[in-house]
C-alpha cells in the first residue's frame, strides 16, 4: 500500500463567495481560518478546526473529529450572533414574507455517523433572539424576543430526548380571518407556483440550495422513521405572549387581544405519573384567564380546569349581532370550567356568572338563531340583577360528529327559553317605564340628532328631574369611534360609487337616492370591484371592504368628521332639555367618554344616564 502523511494543513484569513443561483443569493465567508493537524495512511482519524465570520453578520467555529473509514464524527459547534436576515430569500421561496430579522446563537456538542440519518446524539444550547417575520404588507406577522432550548441529551437513534429548559419569551402572533382565507394561507407559497418551482426541487428530492426545505426534509425523514416516546424536560416556559385575532367574515369587524400570556410546566417526564401545565393571560385589556392542565404522559387521561374573570360581554358584540341579531351594552362575565377526559370521554362542569348584563334591541337583520335574547336576559337576572348558569356537558370526543361548542350553545339556549321573571327597579316602576330605557339612550351610528325614540327617553329624563328637584343628570356619550369611522367611510364610498354609476358629479342627493346608497351591500362585488380599481388593488391583496373605504376617503378627514358628529349630538340633546323642557343648565352635564376600553365593541353609540346629588 501507498504510505503517506500530510501534516499541518492550514488556511489563514481566507474568503469564500458562495452564490446560490436558484434564489439569486450570495453569501460571503470572511476571515476563514482552517486547520487540519494531519492525514496519515494508517490512521483514519483526523480533525478539522474551522472558524469564519459571515459577511452579513455573525461568527461560526467548528471542531470536527472524523473517522474517514467509518464516517463516525464528533463535532463541537459554536455560533455567535448569526444574522438571520441573510436567510430572507430562502424563506421567501416557501413563504410570502415581507421581511425576516433575528439572530442565532448556539453551543452544541454532537456525535454520530454520516451514513445513518438518525445516528446523531447532541447536547448544548440553541438560542434565537429578536426574531420577526413580517407579512407582505410589512406588518409583523409573528415575532419573539428569544427562544432558547437547553439540551441535556438528545439521541435520535436511542430515542432519548432530555431537555433542561425550553423558553419562549415575548412571542407575538397575528391571525386575520377573511371570507376567502386568512393571513397564514395567503403567505404560503403554493406548490407549483413560480416561486416554488424556481427554488425547490421535486417532491422526492432534497433541495440542498435552500436551508428551510433542507431542514424540512430532514425533519420529515426523522419523524417518519423514529417515534418520540422517551422524553423529559425540567421546565417549559412561555413568557409575556401576545396574540391578536381579527375576524372579517362577519358584518362587523371583530378584534380580540390576548396579552401577557404566560405558561409554565413542572418537570416533564414520559416515565412520570403526570404532566402539569399552568397558564394565565389578559383578555382584551380587561379579563383574566387562568388554566391548569394535568395529563398522563400518554395524554389519554387529562384534567383541564380554567377560569375567566372580568370579561366584557360587549367585546363579542360582532358575534352576537351576527348570530342572534342582538347587541350587548354592558355585562361582565366570570366563568369556571372543570373538565375530565378519560380515553376520549369528556365530563365537564361549566359555571357562568354575569353581572350587569344589558342586551339591546334586535338589529334589523335576520339572525342565524332566532332567540329572544333581550327578554331572556331580563328573565334570567336574579334580584341582584345577576345571571348564574350551571352548564354540565358530557360526550365522546372520539366521535367526529360531536362538537362541544355546539352542545354548550344548545344547553344555554334551552336555559334562556326556560328562564324566570325578575322585577323592575324603583324608577322604572315609579314612572311606568322600562328600566333599560331609563338607564341609557341608544343612537344609531352616524345619527346626528335625537329622533322620536330618543326624544321620548329625554322626556323621561326631564320628568325625573322635574319630580326630583335635588337631582342632577349626567349624560355620558359612548361611541366606538373606529366603528363610526368605518361606517362613515363606507357610506361616503358607497355614495361616490353610486354617483359614478349614474354618471353624476357633486355631493347633493335626494332622499330616494340616499335610500339607494344605504341599501348597497358591503360585500357587493361590483362595489368592491369599484374600490379595487380606485385603489389599484389586485385580486390577491387581502383587505376588508372597510379598510378599502378608509383608504379611499382618508383617515385624518374621517377622524375630524367623527368628532364633529359626536359634538353635534351633544349640542342637540342639550338644546332640547334647555329649550323644550326648561331644565336649568347647571343641572345638566353632557360629556364624551375618552376611555377606549369602555367604548370598544359597542354595537351602537349611546348615552349613559346617571343621576346624582351635588355634595
Amino acid at each position: 500500500p501507498l504510505k503517506y502523511w500530510i501534516r499541518n494543513i492550514m488556511i489563514d484569513s481566507g474568503q469564500i463567495q458562495y452564490i446560490n443561483i436558484p434564489i439569486k443569493d450570495t453569501t460571503a465567508l470572511l476571515n476563514l481560518d482552517f486547520t487540519c493537524p494531519q492525514f496519515v495512511w494508517d490512521d483514519p482519524n483526523t480533525q478539522f478546526i474551522t472558524s469564519f465570520a459571515m459577511g452579513s453578520g455573525g461568527n461560526l467555529n467548528a471542531d470536527l473529529k472524523l473517522n474517514i473509514a467509518s464516517l463516525d464524527f464528533a463535532l463541537l459547534l459554536g455560533i455567535e450572533k448569526l444574522n438571520l436576515r441573510k436567510y430572507y430569500k430562502p424563506l421567501a421561496s416557501v413563504l410570502h414574507a415581507g421581511g425576516l430579522n433575528g439572530f442565532l446563537d448556539a453551543g452544541i456538542a454532537s456525535k454520530g455517523n454520516f451514513n445513518e440519518l438518525g445516528a446523531v446524539a447532541a447536547s448544548g444550547k440553541i438560542s434565537l433572539s429578536e426574531l420577526a417575520i413580517k407579512d407582505t404588507t410589512g406588518a409583523d406577522f409573528t415575532s419573539f424576543r428569544s427562544f432558547e432550548i437547553q439540551v441535556d441529551s438528545l439521541n435520535i437513534k436511542e430515542n432519548i430526548y432530555d431537555f433542561h429548559k425550553i423558553l419562549l419569551d415575548q412571542p407575538y402572533f397575528k391571525f386575520d380571518l377573511y371570507a376567502n382565507g386568512n393571513n397564514i394561507s395567503a403567505m404560503l407559497v403554493e406548490s407549483g407556483s413560480t416561486a416554488a418551482t424556481d427554488t425547490t426541487a421535486a417532491t422526492d428530492d432534497i433541495d440542498y440550495s435552500n436551508v428551510f426545505t433542507l431542514m424540512g426534509s430532514y425533519v420529515r425523514s426523522v419523524s417518519s422513521n423514529y417515534i418520540v416516546s422517551n422524553y423529559s424536560a425540567d421546565s417549559i416556559l412561555l413568557r409575556n405572549g401576545h396574540v391578536i385575532y381579527n375576524d372579517y367574515t362577519l358584518n362587523d369587524r371583530f378584534t380580540y387581544d390576548l396579552d401577557s400570556i404566560n405558561m409554565h410546566s413542572g418537570k416533564i417526564n414520559s416515565a412520570g405519573d403526570s404532566i402539569i401545565l399552568r397558564m394565565d393571560a389578559l383578555l382584551n385589556y380587561s379579563g383574566d384567564f387562568n388554566a391548569y392542565v394535568a395529563s398522563t404522559p400518554d395524554f389519554k387521561t387529562m384534567r383541564i380546569n380554567y377560569s375567566v374573570q372580568d370579561m366584557k360581554v360587549t367585546d363579542f358584540n360582532a358575534y352576537s349581532r351576527h348570530y342572534v341579531a342582538t347587541p350587548f351594552f354592558d355585562g361582565v362575565l366570570d366563568y369556571e370550567s372543570t373538565n375530565l377526559i378519560v380515553d376520549g370521554k369528556l365530563k365537564s362542569s361549566n359555571i357562568i356568572f354575569i353581572e350587569e348584563l344589558t342586551a339591546g334591541k334586535k338589529v334589523e337583520k335576520k339572525p342565524l338563531y332566532d332567540v329572544p335574547v333581550r327578554l331572556a336576559v331580563s328573565l334570567l337576572k336574579d334580584v341582584h340583577g345577576d345571571i348564574k348558569l350551571d352548564v354540565p356537558v358530557e360526550g365522546d370526543l372520539n366521535d367526529p360528529e360531536y362538537k362541544i361548542g355546539k352542545v354548550i350553545w344548545q344547553i344555554v339556549e334551552n336555559i334562556l327559553i326556560k328562564a324566570v321573571t325578575a322585577p323592575f327597579n324603583l324608577l322604572a316602576g315609579l314612572f311606568s317605564s322600562n328600566e333599560e330605557d331609563m338607564k341609557e339612550i341608544p343612537f344609531n351610528y352616524l345619527q346626528p340628532a335625537p329622533a322620536q325614540q330618543q326624544l321620548k327617553q329625554l322626556d323621561m329624563v326631564a320628568q325625573v328631574l322635574e319630580n326630583k328637584k335635588e337631582l342632577q343628570v349626567e349624560l355620558l356619550q359612548l361611541s366606538d369611534t373606529f366603528v363610526e369611522l368605518e361606517l362613515m367611510a363606507l357610506l361616503e364610498a358607497k355614495k361616490q360609487y353610486y354617483l359614478s354609476t349614474q354618471g353624476k358629479s357633486g355631493d347633493s342627493l335626494t332622499t330616494e337616492e340616499w335610500n339607494v346608497v344605504e341599501a348597497i351591500e358591503t360585500r357587493d362585488s361590483l362595489f368592491n370591484h369599484y374600490l379595487d380599481e380606485r385603489l389599484q388593488l389586485s385580486s390577491g391583496d387581502l383587505a376588508s371592504t372597510q379598510e378599502k373605504c378608509i383608504s379611499l376617503i382618508g383617515d385624518a378627514a374621517l377622524k375630524q368628521q367623527v368628532q364633529a358628529l359626536m359634538e353635534q349630538r351633544n349640542t342637540s340633546i342639550r338644546n332640547y332639555l334647555l329649550n323644550n323642557r326648561g331644565i336649568a343648565a347647571e343641572r345638566i352635564l353632557i360629556s364624551n367618554n375618552h376611555d377606549a376600553q369602555k367604548s370598544n365593541g359597542l354595537s351602537q353609540p349611546r348615552y349613559l344616564v346617571n343621576y346624582g346629588v351635588e355634595e
